[in-house]
C-alpha cells in the first residue's frame, strides 16, 4: 500500500496566503522524485477541512430596488406610466469575488441599498441586519426602510429640517453658476446671511445669457410637506425668477434640454423644473407674471419649458384672483392694487412640496392665493404643474434677478430631513447625478422617465399624482408619509411588471430564494419615524458552502467528466454535504469514503511525482473559497491487477 498526506501550510495568521498554499488551493513539493509503478491505481482516502457559512459574491450578482406605487400586475399600464424608475443593487463594484460572513453580507446590503435608493426621504436611512430566533440559529437578514414622519410646516425649529424661519441653519450653501462674465466679488447674486436677502449687485448684460442665477445647494427640498417661501416686497421694476431645479455637473441644464423649444421669452438658457417670474415678452413692455415647468418638448426623447396657463381656470379655483383682465398677471401693475384683482398687490410665493404634487401660491395682504398645482381637480395639463417623477426628487431652489440693487428674501426653505449635509450633486443618491456621471441619461431611464405622458402636454390623459397621507391639516400637521408608496425588491429578472431589471440575479444571496419580487414591507411607528421593515424568507440556501464540494487531483493523468460543465476533468471524489459527525460547516469536518473510488493513473511505465497539486472546488470547479484555516487530504494508491497494496519505490 501507498499511503500519501498531503496539507497546506497553514500557520494560524491568515485563511490563505495565495492560491498556491490556501485551504482551497495548495501545492506541496516533494525533497526527492518518488516513482509510481505501472498501471497504478489512485483513490481519496480521508479529507479534513474547515468551512465557514461564508457567501459568495461576484461583480456580475445584482438586483434592484424600487420606491414607489408598485405595478399590480404584467398588464399593469403602471409599469409603462410610473413617475418612477428600478435602481439597480450592487454589492461588488472594484472586484470580480469576495467571500463574505453574514454581518459582512449585512453591512454591504445596507451600503449598496442606501447608495442606490435614489429618494432624499430615504437617504442613508436603510439598515439591513441579521435575524437570528430565540436559539440564536440564523434564519436570515432583516430590511428595513426608515421615513420621516414629522412635516415641517409645524415644526421650523426642528433640526432635522433646513429652515431659514428656525435659524437651524444662518449659512446656506449658495453658487452663482454665471454672472455674465464679470468674475468679480460684486457680480451676481449676493447672499446676506444676517437678512436672508439675495441681491443682483450689477446690471446684467443681453438678456438671453444666463445672469445672475444662483443655486442654494445646501440640501434639496424635502418630499414630505415641505416649503420654498420667498418674499418680493424688493423686486418690483426688473426681471425675476424663482424656482427650483434638479442638480447639474456645471451644464445648468439636463443633455436632453432643448432651449430651441423654450417658451421663456429671452431667456432661452434658463432651466428650471418649476419657476415663476417677471418677464418682459417684449423689450421695454410689460412685465408680466409667468409659471414654467420643465416638459416634454416636440421630439420623442427632449424637454423644454412650458408656460402652465394658470389664467385659464376658473372662478371656482379661487385662481381667477391674480388675473389681468382674464389673461396674466401684470406685474408692473403690482402695486397698484385693486386693477388686477388683488388687495395691494403680491408680496410673496410659496412652493410646497408634497411627494409627487407640487403647490404653488402667491400672497397678497388677504393670504394665499392658489396659482397652480399638481393635479389639482378640474386643471387641464396645460393649467397645472407636472408631477415630481425620479429625474426630479432632488429639488434646489435656484433664483435669478436682472437689475442690480434689486433683491429677494428667503423666509423659509424646508430642507430633506436627517440626515443633515445631503450632497448635491452625488452618484450615489441624486439618481439624476447618477445618470449623467455615468453618461447614461438616455441608456439608464432619465429620458423614458422625463418623456412618459404625464410630461407630455399634447396628450390629454391626465395623471393621478401621488400625494402625503397626512393627520392634521394647515399649520397643525403633526405627521404624514408618502401615499401609496412601497419598497419592492427585484432579485430575479422581471420581464414584464419590472421590464427594467434585465440581469437580477440576487434571490438565494439576498435570502428570497425563488422569488422574483419581493413586496409587503410591513410598517411601524417608532418616534415620529415610521419603519418599513421585512425579513427574508429563505436562509438554508444563503451560504454557498451547502453546495457540494469535490476533490481535484491537477497533475495526474487521471481522467473523469464532469458532464455538467461538458467537459473532461481531474476531479476524484465527491465530499457529502454532511461529515461523519452530521455537520455541514464548522471545524475539523472530516469525510472518509464507505468504498473508495480508483481511478486509473494511465501511466504504462514508471511515474515520477515532484509534487501534489490540490484543489477543492465547486461543482462548476471553481475553487471552493468557503474554506479556511488546515485541509488535509490523504490518497491510496494501489495494483488494479493484483487488487493489493503495493510499496512506494523511490
Amino acid at each position: 500500500m501507498s499511503y500519501i498526506v498531503t496539507s497546506n501550510n497553514y500557520d494560524d495568521r491568515s485563511v490563505a496566503v495565495s492560491e498556491r498554499n490556501s485551504a482551497f488551493s495548495y501545492r506541496n513539493t516533494l525533497t526527492d522524485s518518488y516513482h509510481i509503478p505501472p498501471d497504478s491505481e489512485i483513490a481519496v482516502s480521508s479529507v479534513k477541512i474547515n468551512r465557514n457559512n461564508l457567501i459568495n459574491l461576484t461583480k456580475g450578482m445584482f438586483f434592484y430596488q424600487f420606491f414607489g406605487v408598485p405595478v399590480a400586475t404584467d398588464s399593469d399600464p403602471a409599469q409603462r406610466t410610473n413617475t418612477n424608475y428600478p435602481h439597480k443593487v450592487q454589492l461588488l463594484e472594484e472586484q470580480d469575488y469576495k467571500e463574505v460572513t453574514i454581518n459582512e453580507m449585512a453591512q454591504k446590503l445596507s451600503k449598496a441599498i442606501n447608495e442606490s435608493v435614489f429618494h432624499p426621504e430615504l437617504y442613508n436611512l436603510v439598515n439591513v441586519d441579521p435575524y437570528y430566533d430565540g436559539s440564536e440559529v440564523f434564519k436570515g437578514f432583516t430590511y428595513q426602510f426608515y421615513r420621516k414622519e414629522s412635516g415641517i410646516v409645524n415644526d421650523p425649529s426642528s433640526k432635522e429640517r433646513n429652515t431659514l424661519d428656525g435659524n437651524t441653519r444662518g449659512s446656506a450653501l449658495y453658487q452663482t453658476l454665471m454672472n455674465n462674465g464679470l468674475a468679480n466679488a460684486l457680480s451676481g447674486l449676493y447672499f446676506d446671511q444676517t437678512h436672508f436677502t439675495l441681491e443682483a449687485r450689477v446690471q446684467t448684460g443681453t438678456p438671453t445669457l444666463w445672469a445672475n442665477v444662483t443655486d442654494f445647494r445646501d440640501v434639496p427640498l424635502g418630499t414630505n410637506y415641505s416649503e420654498l417661501s420667498v418674499d418680493l416686497t424688493d423686486v418690483a421694476g426688473t426681471n425675476w425668477a424663482v424656482g427650483l431645479a434638479r442638480s447639474d455637473d456645471g451644464g445648468f441644464m439636463p443633455p436632453h434640454f432643448n432651449q430651441f423649444e423654450t417658451e421663456i421669452p429671452q431667456y432661452t438658457m434658463h432651466f428650471y423644473d418649476f419657476v415663476i417670474g417677471a418677464f418682459q415678452i417684449v423689450p421695454r413692455g410689460d412685465r408680466w407674471l409667468m409659471v414654467f415647468h420643465a416638459v416634454k418638448d416636440s421630439s420623442s426623447n427632449g424637454i423644454t419649458m412650458k408656460e402652465v396657463r394658470y389664467w385659464e381656470k376658473g372662478s371656482g379655483s379661487g385662481r381667477n384672483a391674480i388675473t389681468d383682465g382674464g389673461g396674466r398677471y401684470n406685474w408692473s401693475r403690482n402695486t397698484t392694487g385693486g386693477a388686477h384683482n388683488v388687495a395691494s398687490g403680491i408680496d410673496a410665493i410659496t412652493f410646497t412640496l408634497k411627494n409627487e404634487i407640487m403647490v404653488l401660491n402667491v400672497n397678497d395682504a388677504t393670504g394665499p392665493k392658489l396659482v397652480t398645482a399638481t393635479s389639482e381637480a378640474g386643471f387641464t395639463k396645460t393649467q397645472a404643474f407636472k408631477p415630481i417623477v425620479n429625474t426630479c426628487n432632488c429639488l434646489y431652489p435656484r433664483f435669478f434677478i436682472q437689475s442690480g440693487g434689486k433683491k429677494v428674501t428667503l423666509t423659509k426653505i424646508g430642507g430633506v430631513g436627517s440626515p443633515a449635509n445631503y450632497p448635491y450633486y452625488s452618484p450615489l443618491y441624486d439618481w439624476n447625478a447618477y445618470l449623467l456621471h455615468n453618461n447614461a441619461w438616455f441608456s439608464g431611464g432619465g429620458a423614458d422617465i422625463d418623456t412618459r405622458f404625464y410630461n407630455n402636454m399634447s396628450d390629454p390623459t391626465t395623471y393621478a399624482a401621488q400625494g402625503l397621507t397626512i393627520v392634521g391639516a394647515g399649520a397643525n400637521i403633526t405627521s404624514g408619509t408618502l401615499t401609496n408608496y412601497e419598497n419592492i425588491f427585484i432579485v430575479e429578472e422581471s420581464k414584464f411588471r419590472y421590464p427594467n431589471t434585465t440581469g437580477a440575479n440576487l434571490s438565494r444571496q439576498t435570502g428570497f430564494k425563488n422569488r422574483t419580487i419581493v413586496d409587503g414591507f410591513g410598517g411601524s411607528g417608532i418616534d415620529n419615524v415610521t419603519m418599513f421593515s421585512k425579513t427574508s424568507t429563505s436562509h438554508e440556501d444563503i451560504f454557498d458552502n451547502n453546495s457540494s464540494l469535490f476533490v481535484r487531483l491537477n497533475q495526474m493523468n487521471i481522467r473523469s467528466l464532469n458532464t455538467g460543465k461538458g467537459m473532461r476533468s481531474m476531479i476524484m471524489y465527491h465530499l457529502p454535504r454532511f461529515d461523519s459527525s452530521g455537520h455541514s460547516v464548522g471545524q475539523g469536518l472530516f469525510y472518509e469514503p464507505h468504498e473508495r473510488i480508483y481511478l486509473k493513473l494511465n501511466n504504462s511505465e514508471n511515474l515520477t511525482i515532484n509534487d501534489w497539486w490540490i484543489d477543492i472546488v465547486n461543482e462548476d470547479e471553481t475553487l471552493a473559497k468557503t474554506l479556511t484555516g488546515k485541509t488535509i487530504v490523504t490518497f491510496h494508491i494501489r495494483s488494479p491487477h493484483e487488487k493489493k497494496d503495493m510499496k512506494l519505490k523511490m
